[in-house]
């Protein structure tokens, strides 16, 4: 083995040897050239594409902010909408409420005092005999009875419940409509 090391060492050191050494020399520092420009335009090209990659998701990122900002806006809007909504509808379901108990009060006051009359009209009798000259009240078969201010009073309160009944039905179908139409301004569905 040493006597190859020997003469490739004396071929190299001999006038041919150092033109291969040199042509060597030349080619790997080409070589390397080489590879360092592609490495510097490869590395460019990279980082120009990953510029105009970032800037595309800038201006993405952008975009979709906004479109949030504004949905969100919107859905601020159609909320504020919705709550002045509600407050109508509260304020006149208090109104009206306020409103029903001043008539009942009136009522049930008219009736105490004897103002206000119900008659039952199924209580008459239609048949008997005329006693109008006897008693000088006229026919009791064509008087209406009247109901007593107890019994007045109790029907105008029940009929006052079934009227608050009802309003706060339609309240509640109010609130419904309202929230109806939320969910189909907004596309969300309930």
């Amino acid at each position: 083995m040493s006597l190859i090391l020997e003469k490739l060492a004396a071929f190299l050191l001999g006038p041919v040897g150092r033109w291969l050494v040199v042509a060597a020399l030349v080619t790997a520092a080409v070589f390397a050239a080489g590879w360092h420009e592609r490495n510097v335009g490869w590395n460019e090209r990279d980082v120009q594409a990953k510029q105009e990659t970032k800037d595309l998701n800038q201006s993405w990122v952008k975009a979709e902010q906004a479109a949030i900002t504004k949905a969100q806006a919107d859905a601020r809007a159609e909320e504020e909408r919705h709550r002045k909504d509600l407050a109508a509808i509260q304020a006149q379901r208090e109104k009206d409420a306020q409103d029903a108990k001043v008539k009942h009060d009136k009522d049930v006051a008219a009736a105490r005092s004897g103002a206000l009359k119900l008659r039952d009209t199924a209580a008459t009798c239609s048949s008997g005999p005329d006693v109008s000259s006897a008693a000088g009240g006229g026919n009791p078969a064509t008087q209406i009875a009247t109901l007593s201010d107890g019994f007045t009073a109790l029907l105008i309160g029940n009929a006052d419940e079934a009227d608050a009944l009802v309003a706060d039905d339609n309240a509640c179908w109010q609130i419904v409509a309202s929230h109806q139409k939320v969910f189909s301004t907004t596309g969300v569905k309930p």
